[in-house]
């Protein structure tokens, strides 16, 4: 049987920074970068060291040879599901209602999944890490604002 090679490209939205990775599908991080958030600018000058960082290691899967099935974006907020953006970011309030899935479906060609940033981390948890054979897993966080 042949192995899955594809991957998809995770962005964590991050108060101080955000973390772009390619991620396989066993959840096994293959290529990760950084970029520093800015604050206090319009929502593309916010977006603008991300969007380089998405780039960057789709340039890497693509030197690679894999094949990226998506991307995967979590923001620190809350999401406005139907219109598929974040409806409210208290740490960047300028990408609040911004239309974030359209911007990179439309750059990058490839399907979008937006999520809130606990969900996806329980997510993540609950298929790799610590919840892994649990049926109702408790996830708890708490952050400073």
């Amino acid at each position: 049987m042949m192995r899955d090679t594809s991957v998809a490209v995770g962005v964590e939205i991050g108060g101080q920074r955000t973390t772009v990775a390619l991620v396989d599908a066993f959840g096994q991080v293959q290529h990760r970068l950084y970029a520093r958030t800015l604050w206090g600018r319009p929502a593309m000058a916010t977006l603008q060291p991300y969007l380089r960082a998405i780039d960057t290691v789709l340039a890497h899967a693509r030197a690679q040879g894999v094949h990226v099935r998506g991307i995967g974006v979590c923001v620190p907020g809350t999401l406005d599901r139907t219109l598929r953006r974040p409806l409210v970011i208290p740490t960047l309030p300028t990408l609040s209602s911004f239309p974030l899935c359209d911007l990179l479906e439309a750059r990058y060609q490839l399907p979008i999944q937006l999520h809130v940033d606990v969900e996806a981390a329980v997510l993540g948890e609950y298929c790799f890490g610590a919840g892994r054979g649990f049926q109702r897993p408790l996830f708890l966080t708490v952050n400073a604002v």
